[in-house]
């Protein structure tokens, strides 16, 4: 699901606020007998709080935690990779704090080869339920939907992989975006969006964006 704008007593919508509006999503999906996914897109839309600090990240997904546990069912976060992250552990390279990674029970991540022929690949960069290496080979494309007049993205899965994430990304093409200091900036305008930030709580948001701190500094 995306979160949605909420209306009000006095007509006006405002954005959906996990931490006082999931009770009533709650009790909106228990007339859903046959809800088995919760899809969170992205997941970050479900944390109020700094999504850059641990703390308040853990406490800004508990109640889908505990929407996942009432209603017996899988929750599916989406989220992207942090720039010019390439090399590092994959679970260090998750967008935002660090919690994201630690909350989930199981961490999948998707490869874009730099050989333009080679297929994607999908590999466990977590794993709390079982093995936490390995993955699938995968290609997309465009097939008829039965009984209807379009078209729509379609997987084809491939052979299976084995390896840890780490060696099974390094296949990736290399990040050709803005230089390390361009995205240092893009970070601190996204950071100070809503106002001052103290540097301590800065540095932590950095590093947990994958961000050294002396590029912060030259960005400034």
């Amino acid at each position: 699901m995306h979160f949605v704008h909420v209306a009000r007593e006095d007509g006006r919508d405002r954005p959906f606020d996990p931490a006082s509006d999931m009770p009533r999503l709650v009790r909106a999906a228990q007339g859903l007998p046959d809800l088995r996914l919760l899809i969170l897109d992205p997941v970050v839309s479900a944390v109020t709080g700094d999504s850059h600090k641990n703390s308040e990240t853990r406490r800004g997904l508990q109640p889908v935690v505990d929407f996942a546990q009432k209603l017996d069912c899988a929750v599916l976060g989406i989220t992207h990779l942090a720039k010019n992250s390439g090399g590092r552990e994959p679970l260090d390279r998750v967008a935002g704090s660090l919690a994201f990674g630690a909350v989930a029970r199981m961490v999948l991540a998707t490869v874009k080869p730099a050989r333009q022929d080679a297929p994607r690949r999908l590999v466990r960069a977590k794993s709390n339920l079982g093995p936490d290496t390995g993955g699938f080979e995968y290609t997309l494309a465009l097939a008829p939907v039965p009984g209807h007049a379009l078209c729509a993205q379609r997987i084809d899965w491939g052979q299976p992989l084995d390896g840890t994430a780490r060696e099974l990304m390094a296949v990736e093409k290399p990040d050709a975006g803005p230089s390390a200091v361009d995205e240092a900036e893009t970070f601190l305008r996204e950071a100070l969006r809503e106002g001052p930030m103290a540097t301590r709580d800065l540095k932590e948001a950095a590093e947990a964006n994958g961000y050294g701190w002396r590029c912060v500094e030259r960005a400034v």
